[in-house]
């Protein structure tokens, strides 16, 4: 039955049954990475130049004031790099998680302050908070989000949105990729080095 097939032996026939397998796995991975692919695809052909530019502008024009950098849960390993990125272009910067802080902060900003807040689905309350307060007085707000549904978006004086995937790994738990916030800090980052040069 084996020669029928055109197998040779039980040798080839364990062989080309392992090949399946084999091959599932490729596509499995293959359909990983292309799900980053399409992450950053698609933040990339969401953000225009004209909004970043503006955005650039918009954190220049603070360089003498102090910037926040709000976020939340896994989202603060992007506000922590851009951050630091920011103190290392000069810009006097504070960035905190504490929810508490963020609202104490918020409620005694002055109109040169900016807030610049980083959230994946943009809805987290203490954010929303923050950009509501800092709207009242005038402070100009900006998000960068996955989101355009977020509340965060009305009161932001400029936003970015980014794409998030929708299959996610593990489902317990709000750990989606932040690869899009982390593109969307790099491209501003990137900007602003940029010009510091001119």
């Amino acid at each position: 039955a084996i020669r029928k097939c055109g197998i040779n032996g039980f040798n080839e026939l364990r062989y080309k049954l392992m090949q399946p397998n084999e091959n599932k796995d490729l596509v499995s991975i293959n359909e990983i990475m292309n799900k980053s692919l399409i992450e950053a695809t698609n933040v990339l052909e969401r953000i225009s130049l004209a909004d970043i530019l503006k955005i650039v502008d918009a954190i220049r024009a603070t360089k003498s004031s102090k910037i926040y950098v709000f976020a939340r849960g896994l989202t603060e390993h992007v506000a922590q790099e851009f951050s630091l990125k920011l103190e290392l272009l000069d810009y006097n910067v504070t960035q905190t998680g504490d929810p508490n802080i963020m609202r104490s902060v918020s409620k005694n900003l002055r109109k040169e302050n900016l807030i610049l807040i980083f959230s994946l689905n943009g809805q987290t309350h203490e954010l929303i908070e923050s950009a509501q307060n800092a709207n009242l007085v005038n402070a100009k707000v900006i998000t960068c989000c996955c989101s355009d549904k977020s509340p965060l978006l009305e009161y932001s004086t400029h936003y970015l949105i980014g794409y998030k995937h929708s299959h996610v790994s593990i489902k317990e738990f709000e750990v989606t990729s932040r690869v899009p916030l982390y593109i969307i800090s790099r491209i501003i980052i990137d900007y602003l080095a940029e010009q510091s040069k001119t």
